[in-house]
């Protein structure tokens, strides 16, 4: 082989291995998809209990007001103005990003008040999740209304 076709080879080669471990990511992971689902049972229910356990760390939240460090120990206070009945995990998708990552995308819809103020309904989620001491915690979230249909 040419050396000069080495570096193209290599390249072909990452991405063919690449596109094959993204094709395996269809199939969403489920513990995340399950520590999630406990997240908006707990959001739901406004156990803050539950949900700083389902998390269980600390973590990064961006919707339309910009980013929030959430600090597990502040829950309470930033759910306490939002009451909500119902939110759906929707063709959700995972991506492994090493041993140790993962980041889960869905769509959402849902019926939740805060701050007086209606939630759009549907969303696109992302979430980031991360092993930590033998267990998936959360490190990032981030909602973005989804475009209203033409």
């Amino acid at each position: 082989m040419n050396s000069r076709h080495l570096p193209v080879t290599v390249l072909f080669l990452l991405l063919s291995a690449a596109g094959s471990a993204a094709a395996q990511d269809a199939t969403p992971f489920a513990p995340v998809v399950a520590q999630e689902r406990a997240v908006l049972d707990a959001f739901i229910k406004n156990d803050t209990a539950a949900f700083n356990r389902a998390l269980g760390s600390d973590f990064v939240y961006v919707d339309a007001r910009g980013p929030v460090r959430w600090e597990l120990a502040k829950t309470s206070a930033m759910i306490m103005d939002c009451k909500t009945t119902q939110l759906s995990i929707d063709n959700p998708q995972t991506t492994r990003v090493g041993n140790d990552l993962v980041v889960l995308t869905y769509s959402s819809s849902g019926d939740q008040m805060c701050g007086g103020q209606k939630a759009p309904s549907p969303v696109y989620s992302m979430s980031v999740w991360q092993m930590r001491g033998g267990r998936w915690v959360g490190v990032a979230h981030s909602e973005a209304p989804a475009a209203p249909k033409q």
